[in-house]
């Protein structure tokens, strides 16, 4: 079960009327990740923007990825 979804630039809206096709499913609004109550979650499954989570250093894509 997903009990908080959050974001920064889309808080405070619902995730369905920014992706339509989980119009059906049972999901919360997405929360400022600074106002999310992390207290009764199990696990995280942290997405990204490619830009975000690019490695700029091939040094340090050789430590993680070799």
């Amino acid at each position: 079960m997903i009990t908080l979804m959050t974001a920064n630039r889309k808080a405070g809206q619902s995730i369905k009327s920014i992706f339509s096709h989980l119009v059906k499913q049972d999901l919360p609004n997405l929360v400022a990740v600074k106002d999310a109550d992390f207290s009764a979650v199990d696990a995280v499954f942290c997405c990204l923007p490619h830009d975000t989570t690019q490695l700029q250093d091939i040094a340090e894509y050789e430590e993680w990825y070799s």
